[in-house]
Order: C-alpha cells, then structure tokens, then sequence
C-alpha cells in the first residue's frame, strides 16, 4: 500500500503516524507475508539495525540478524528481561557480534515493543513477536515505513531505551 493521503492515519501499538503526502511509502504485511518481508527488510540493511523486541526466538530472523552483522551492519537490540525466551539466544547473539541490552522494566510491566529501524531510514513496526508462532501461526500485522523523518524520531526513541537499558546476564527486575 502507498502512502497517499495526507489524513492517512497508521496506528501500530501506541503509536499514532500521520501520513503525508510526502511520505515515500507505507507497506502492510498480515500473517504469513510478514516472515519473508522482514527478512528482506534485515538483509537490505547497509549501515544499522536497531531493533526493540519483546520475544526474539525464531531462528531465521536469529540467523539474519547475524549474518547481517557479519556483512558489517551495526546490530543493537532491547530485550524485555523477565521473557524467558529471549535468555536463550542472548549468547550466540553477542558472540557474532550483535550488541544486545535489557530494557529497565519492572515486573508486571513488559517492554512489549516490536520495532526494528534500518539505516535510520525505514522501520518495521507492529504487533509481531519475532518468534516461529508470531511469523508462522498467529494472525499478526506490520508495518514496512520507508520515511527518513518518522524512522528519525523513533531512532531518537530507541537511542533514549538503548541509553537506560543494561548489559550482562538477566536479572529479575
């Protein structure tokens, strides 16, 4: 879907973008569509991926992730701490490479973010858990926003989380 009107609203989480008539392009993506969109998005990246995401277990956005670093991509990612999920890929993450902190949360909140911004310039934004059920079984929703000006500011507010958020082992918060 193009992004043509300037009233055009998106939600994604809390989230609320009005789409101008200037915005390059707005791509939704339901369900199955969402596992090969993102991982195109992933291998696309040339300079950073930032990534904030509740669940990280799927092996193949795992394996993008770090073939992108591979390919010299700076990778950055915020975890929610207290999912359990995100504990066994957390070494094998930062052995390629990938810079991975934990949000500050304190339990029974949840960091339940679910964005990824490439080159500051496009993000991917909605309600997927990067997991095998939210890519393969559960009936999700994703934004693709090729707009530099709307993945700035939500850069600017994953470089406030990356700047709060902690290395090490998990820890119950």
């Amino acid at each position: 879907m193009r992004c043509v009107a300037k009233a055009a609203m998106l939600v994604v989480g809390s989230l609320l973008f009005v789409c101008p008539a200037w915005a390059r392009e707005v791509h939704v993506y339901t369900d199955r569509e969402i596992r090969p969109a993102l991982l195109e998005f992933l291998h696309g990246a040339e300079k950073s991926i930032d990534v904030e995401m509740y669940v990280l277990t799927d092996a193949e956005v795992i394996d993008a992730l770090e073939r992108a670093e591979q390919r010299g991509v700076q990778v950055r990612m915020t975890l929610d701490p207290n999912q359990q999920g995100n504990q066994k890929h957390i070494e094998r993450l930062k052995q390629h490479g990938i810079e991975v902190k934990w949000f500050p949360i304190n339990k029974p909140a949840q960091m339940h973010r679910k964005l990824a911004i490439v080159d500051g310039t496009k993000l991917f934004a909605g309600s997927v858990n990067w997991t095998h059920n939210g890519l393969a079984r559960n009936e999700e929703l994703m934004l693709l926003v090729e707009d530099p000006e709307i993945a700035k500011k939500l850069d600017e507010i994953f470089a406030g989380d990356w700047s709060q958020s902690w290395l090490g082992h998990q820890r119950e918060y």
